[in-house]
């Protein structure tokens, strides 16, 4: 039974750090790219990895820097097509115009819920293992 509490207590230690680090990771980035600037969806990716998986969305982003033009396709699959033309706010890292930030409330309640999943699950481990014992 040790092995079943050995287990859940590491799959919710390795949510809480995955959890960690995707929000470490966003802030790093979030404060390299410090230029507001406005970006307009020019493309859509049409993506789908096998014929009975669902097909995904990636929006191509155009937007300006110093009189230079840049396009960037987003990382993140969307389950509904976005809307070509669409403007939105992103900001640019200044030394690497490449590089850009989105705010994105999806991505950080995702963090946020593998860092309670972890912690919960890591809590329980520890609690039913002393509760219940070996």
């Amino acid at each position: 039974m040790a092995w079943l509490y050995a287990v859940l207590g590491g799959f919710g230690l390795i949510l809480l750090i995955v959890g960690i680090f995707m929000i470490v990771f966003r802030s790093k980035k979030k404060g390299r790219c410090t230029v507001q600037s406005t970006a307009k969806i020019c493309d859509v990716e049409v993506k789908q990895k096998d014929d009975d998986e669902p097909v995904v969305y990636c929006p191509v982003y155009e937007y300006e820097y110093e009189g230079k033009e840049y396009k960037a396709e987003d990382s993140k699959e969307y389950k509904k097509m976005p809307k070509k033309g669409k403007k939105l706010t992103i900001f640019i890292n200044p030394e690497k115009p490449k590089e850009y930030y989105i705010k994105s409330f999806g991505k950080t309640m995702t963090s946020i819920v593998f860092i309670i999943l972890g912690a919960i699950l890591s809590v329980m481990a520890i609690v039913l293992y002393f509760a219940v014992g070996v």
